[in-house]
């Protein structure tokens, strides 16, 4: 369920985001690598993402509970109009 989660955060992140552009896409790609699975969006984006609206940013909030728990990590990236999320949980322990 908590994977599950994971992804559903990323992408709906990412569609949001990417929504504004026409033709917009989205690419998702994972990994295992050892005993860690790497889970990254990446979408086109006008700017940085600003600090959440009151009553937003909760996936943000469950992306980064989430890795915590699971030993991982819960980053993002802007650069050159394309945002990207990466997701790191350790997937033996």
């Amino acid at each position: 369920m908590h994977l599950c989660s994971i992804f559903a955060n990323l992408l709906d992140n990412a569609i949001r985001a990417s929504k504004d552009f026409d033709g917009g896409w989205i690419r998702l790609s994972s990994m295992v690598i050892g005993d860690y699975l790497f889970i990254k969006t990446e979408n086109p984006s006008e700017k940085p993402p600003e600090k959440p609206a009151p009553g937003r940013g909760y996936g943000t909030r469950i992306l980064s509970d989430l890795t915590a728990r699971y030993g991982g990590s819960y980053l993002t990236e802007y650069n050159d109009g394309i945002f990207t999320a990466m997701v790191t949980i350790q997937t033996a322990g």
